[in-house]
């Protein structure tokens, strides 16, 4: 059998009693080397400055910075940390907005520690490992998103065929910036922004706004930048 690499991991979670026994019962896992527990995200990038963690474990709603921002500053400060998700309620919009931040799992709160750290030892093998109630997540919204691109075929295509000068505008537009916000994203004038937002609605068969995120948001086909 072979052995497992030791783990130097930092929790951050803001509710002292789930923390506290987490950060207990890891530290008396024999595959664990160290465990260190913050309450936010802010203490956990102090703790990153200060040593060294193969796996940073974030709660994802934490008082001040939460875990999905946290993960974002860790990928761009510590790449070489594997940050991995941990949650009470899996919704799918958490998930999403994990994935995007660079999270490598995403875990909920009713698994027990010894899945939990047999799930670090898989991201840090390489995998992503996910719980199985936001796996389900996962599996429907596949269905659900290749029904909306058969039905809404043609907006995909029109989508996939838009110039690059269009490309920036897609992301805030499909979130619903007004033309001033993504003048302001895409560093571009309003007007010209009032001009090629006509012309994406017009060249994706839309007549407003609207169904330009609805269909964009049912058939995925623009990559949202999410802003925490």
């Amino acid at each position: 059998m072979v052995e497992q690499e030791k783990l130097r991991v930092l929790l951050a979670d803001d509710d002292p009693l789930i923390r506290s026994a987490l950060a207990s019962v890891m530290a008396n896992e024999p595959s664990i080397e160290n465990v260190i527990a913050v309450e936010n995200g802010e203490q956990a990038l102090v703790a990153l400055s200060a040593d060294h963690f193969d796996i940073a474990l974030l709660d994802v709603e934490m008082p001040g910075m939460g875990g999905l921002t946290a993960a974002k500053e860790i990928a761009k400060r510590f790449p070489e940390v594997k940050t991995v998700m941990l949650t009470s309620f899996p919704y799918p919009d958490f998930l999403e907005r994990a994935l995007v931040a660079g999270a490598r799992g995403f875990l909920t709160k009713d698994i027990e520690v010894d899945v939990i750290v047999q799930m670090l030892h898989r991201v840090m093998n390489g995998e992503q490992p996910v719980s199985p109630e936001p796996q389900k997540f996962i599996v429907e919204d596949y269905r659900k998103t290749a029904k909306s691109r058969e039905r809404f075929a043609q907006f995909v295509s029109a989508i996939e065929a838009l110039e690059a000068r269009y490309q920036p505008l897609l992301s805030p537009l499909a979130q619903g910036f007004s033309n001033k916000r993504i003048a302001e994203a895409v560093y571009l004038s309003e007007k010209t922004v009032r001009h090629y937002v006509s012309e994406i609605l017009e060249r994706t068969g839309c007549d407003s706004r609207t169904e330009f995120v609805f269909k964009a948001l049912e058939t995925r086909c623009v990559q949202l930048s999410y802003e925490d």
